[in-house]
């Protein structure tokens, strides 16, 4: 190597050591920090009720909400106090900003601060105030630090402001931008502006409260604390608790049951909203003194966004006894309807039948439906005469018609015995479980069914003989949902046989979908290529890809109920839309999109449904209602999944769920929400309505039955959270069922939560 570079990298290196060497002199070694020294209030900013406090060595982080005072009392001798400054000496103080001047609090709590540069070493500023973000003077206006060899300027700034709690309530939080304050008394530094949060505490609304923070000046808040229950009572009924307990049948329980939905029916809707309005606190006004029109449109946002959860809070405490008495009435109906129930019921007919073993009876209409028992292992001739017996029951409670053959007895001797009345017999019916079958219209029950027979008897002179047969149930009962759940659990036959019932409730058929006249949109290049043509699929550059839809009507919750023309997005939103709608937005109301697996064509996630909602309203949409999201992912059809009907049913076909997903490694690619419209849609051109993300619903999740009404029906009036559809990739196929739902909190996000929407038909 040349020896001029070997001289010249000495001399560098010879440089850097007197620097560093020389820096040494303007930096406190630790020893000098001592510990156990009293503090002397008299030379101090701290407030008099702090005396007795004792010095301590720096330790860092600096304590949130605290003051440090480093004192000087010879060139070799620093104490080091905490606590918190009088309010008359605080606003004399000069400070200085840690962050502008590349400082941190670690770092300066070791260095020596000079009033100017020609200052001599160890003539520093004698008593410095410190916290997180500032230190303080008590004399000068600038000052100065040595650091790299050369002296560096802080110049001062308008001092923070200081923000005094007052509250009643001692146990509370104070929440700003996800840090939680606690039940902070005091808190600073906090810069001169609009400062604002979310107080909370058990028992009491959640609001948001404003203060305007000024420099150098303490600002005092007292807290508006409204009880949850403050001025109003609890809604009641007269069905109370000892009744239920009292109550020793189902049938009294049922009864019970039907008062207390009667009765909460009959509640006027201003018994949700009565005084709320004038207790909650009103936001601040801040315009005459506060000119950030961006931070106080942040506050009013909150603000509005807090008050909505308290309003639904404040709904909800009313229903506190009314949910305990739902709940108790609930628990005993579970209770005895898991009882199995073996009852003497006198059939309304009997008769004799020639029928057709190991099939259903060639008379019978093709319109109907029998529940047939598959154990008929007794009945060995091909044809046969068989007795029938028709029961009702009361209010068509039991309403079901055995076939079969009881040992010992033909059937037309068995028959002129029950019409002549000339052997005395009696008929016993067995159920696995005295759980009937309710059907229900606007949330009221207008009529029980039982269906769970599994065994029938006849007594005929102290001896009992089990028959052999079938159970047949008309269509209005079979064709139930719940019904046809446990016939598939029990491996029994469904087939048809409903003429056989005279005076049964018939089954009510949906009316016919209204002509609409399709709506025209402008062309714009899709966000997403979808499967084959479809007639019913817009694409719009704003809306993205979505599915126009015509009034109908279908079977929600057991009902048939009416929707009116809408159009729904084909797939869920996107990232990619999502972050180009938000591109377009004024900076103070866009949305931030926080999605953990990130992809363009991957579905928006971690939202919450305040944030998905408003994202629909800036398209002109909003999130669809339940029974929107629902007649629309099952195409009008009755099935709980779409490939129920597939001659290879396969869930891996039309859904991202746990066992093509969670279950991967982390690392893998399918692990995790996928691209949208990777799977095979329904029928309409809706994608990924099983699993994926679970999508979030506009209408609200009660505990209680409801009034639904027939026409665009939408969740209860009462209610917290809100209800999610389809399952996600982390579900199991059980849980894709497209007529189950989930809830949750509006506030709450996760990675298997996202959204679609929907947007009203125009009208010409």
């Amino acid at each position: 190597m040349n020896r001029n570079v070997l001289i010249t990298c000495f001399m560098l290196l010879m440089s850097i050591f007197v620097q560093a060497s020389v820096d040494r002199h303007f930096v406190i070694p630790k020893e000098q920090f001592r510990e156990g020294v009293l503090l002397k209030t008299d030379k101090s900013c701290f407030a008099k009720d702090e005396k007795g406090l004792l010095s301590t060595t720096p330790k860092f982080p600096l304590q949130n909400n605290t003051m440090y005072w480093r004192h000087k009392d010879n060139p070799r001798q620093y104490n080091w106090f905490l606590g918190t400054t009088r309010n008359d000496c605080f606003g004399k103080l000069k400070a200085f900003s840690l962050k502008k001047n590349n400082l941190s609090a670690y770092e300066a709590s070791t260095l020596r601060f000079y009033g100017n540069t020609r200052a001599k070493s160890y003539e520093d500023e004698a008593d410095l105030y410190f916290d997180s973000e500032y230190i303080y003077s008590q004399r000068v206006s600038t000052l100065y630090y040595r650091k790299d060899g050369h002296f560096k300027k802080m110049e001062s700034e308008p001092l923070p402001g200081i923000l005094k709690i007052e509250s009643a309530v001692s146990d509370y939080s104070l929440i700003v931008e996800d840090f939680d304050y606690g039940a902070a008394k005091k808190i600073f530094p906090l810069a001169p502006s609009l400062f604002y949060g979310t107080l909370a505490a058990s028992g009491y609304l959640p609001y948001v409260e404003g203060a305007l923070i000024v420099s150098g000046k303490e600002t005092i808040i007292k807290p508006t604390w409204i009880t949850v229950l403050k001025k109003q009572e609890p809604i009641k009924t007269t069905v109370t608790k000892d009744k239920i307990k009292t109550a020793s049948s189902l049938e009294e329980v049922e009864d019970l049951y039907d008062l207390f939905i009667e009765e909460l029916h009959q509640l006027p809707a201003e018994v949700f909203i009565d005084s709320f309005d004038s207790i909650y606190p009103k936001p601040k006004e801040f315009f005459f003194r506060f000119d950030d029109k961006e931070t106080y449109n942040k506050y009013l946002e909150l603000f509005h966004a807090k008050k909505e959860q308290a309003k639904e809070l404040w709904n909800e405490s009313k229903l506190v006894k009314v949910r305990a008495t739902y709940e108790a009435i609930r628990a005993k109906l579970d209770s005895l309807e898991k009882l199995p129930l073996r009852l003497t019921l006198i059939p309304d007919s009997v008769r004799s039948v020639q029928v057709t073993l190991n099939a259903m009876p060639s008379n019978l209409p093709q319109d109907s439906l029998s529940l047939t028992n598959l154990d008929s292992s007794t009945l060995k001739a091909s044809s046969q005469k068989q007795i029938e017996f028709v029961f009702k029951g009361d209010k068509n409670r039991f309403d079901v018609i055995w076939r079969g053959m009881i040992t010992v007895y033909n059937a037309d001797s068995l028959a002129s015995f029950f019409n002549q009345n000339t052997v005395p017999l009696k008929v016993f019916l067995t159920l696995e479980e005295n759980k009937p079958l309710w059907l229900q219209e606007e949330g009221v029950v207008k009529s029980r069914h039982h269906y769970r027979y599994v065994k029938i008897e006849m007594e005929s002179q102290g001896i009992t003989y089990t028959g052999s047969g079938d159970f047949i149930l008309p269509s209005y009962i079979a064709s139930n949902q719940e019904v046809q759940d446990w016939l598939n659990r029990k491996n029994v036959v469904v087939v048809a046989a409903d003429s056989l019932f005279k005076d049964t409730v018939a089954p009510v058929k949906p009316v016919e979908s209204k002509v609409i006249e399709p709506i025209e949109e402008p062309e714009e290049e899709p966000d997403l290529v979808l499967e084959k043509k479809n007639d019913r699929l817009v694409r719009d550059s704003i809306r993205g890809d979505y599915i126009k839809l015509d009034s109908a009507s279908f079977i929600f919750k057991e009902m048939i109920v009416y929707l009116s023309p809408f159009s729904i997005n084909a797939t869920e939103i996107t990232q990619g839309h999502f972050i180009r709608i938000m591109a377009t937005r004024d900076s103070t109301k866009r949305i931030e999109e926080r999605s953990s697996f990130q992809s363009p064509q991957k579905p928006v996630h971690n939202i919450t449904w305040l944030d998905a909602n408003q994202f629909c309203e800036a398209l002109g949409g909003r999130l669809p209602t339940e029974a929107e999201w629902e007649y629309a992912a099952r195409a009008g059809g009755i099935q709980k999944n779409l490939w129920v009907t597939d001659k290879d049913p396969n869930p891996e076909t039309y859904a991202v769920y746990k066992e093509n997903s969670y279950k991967k490694k982390k690392k893998d690619p399918l692990y995790g929400p996928q691209k949208v419209g990777s799977k095979k849609p329904n029928k309409w051109g809706l994608y990924d309505v099983h699993g994926n993300v679970a999508e979030w619903t506009l209408d609200k999740y009660s505990l209680l039955p409801y009034k639904k009404g027939k026409s665009n029906p939408k969740g209860p009036r009462f209610g917290s959270s809100k209800v999610i559809k389809g399952g996600s990739w982390k579900d199991k196929e059980k849980k894709l069922d497209l007529k189950a739902q989930a809830y949750e909190d509006p506030r709450f996000w996760a990675d298997d939560i996202g959204f679609r929407c929907v947007y009203p038909q125009k009208k010409k």
